[in-house]
């Protein structure tokens, strides 16, 4: 088994670009020595879970936690709640709601 030496990582167009098309991806192909065909293999079996919203309750939860963890928000009963009902508004469980709701929360509940 290949040991993982990059990570890359969508976060679904939340930034507003098209920064990991498939261009960018054959950049990163080639410029990290990777194998092309196994790389788009990778992107498309894990990036469609997230963004199709094919991930489970407790993964969409640990993806939440996740993010309010490094945007320094602390996880609570109360922001576990609130990321429910903000995935049910939003018809989707997917990594790119879970970070929509974490900087959400994060940006409502900071120490000012």
């Amino acid at each position: 088994m290949t040991a993982i030496t990059h990570i890359f990582f969508d976060i679904g167009g939340v930034l507003g670009s098209n920064g990991w098309d498939r261009e960018q991806r054959q950049c990163a192909v080639e410029r990290f020595g990777l194998n092309a065909e196994e790389f788009q293999w990778r992107h498309e079996e894990v990036v469609g879970e997230w963004e199709e919203g094919r991930i489970t309750l407790d993964e969409y939860l640990d993806i939440v936690q996740h993010w309010l963890k490094t945007l320094g928000a602390k996880w609570s009963d109360e922001a576990r709640e609130e990321s429910l009902q903000w995935s049910l508004s939003r018809g989707s469980r997917s990594g790119r709601v879970a970070y929509q709701f974490a900087r959400d929360w994060a940006g409502r509940h900071s120490k000012k």
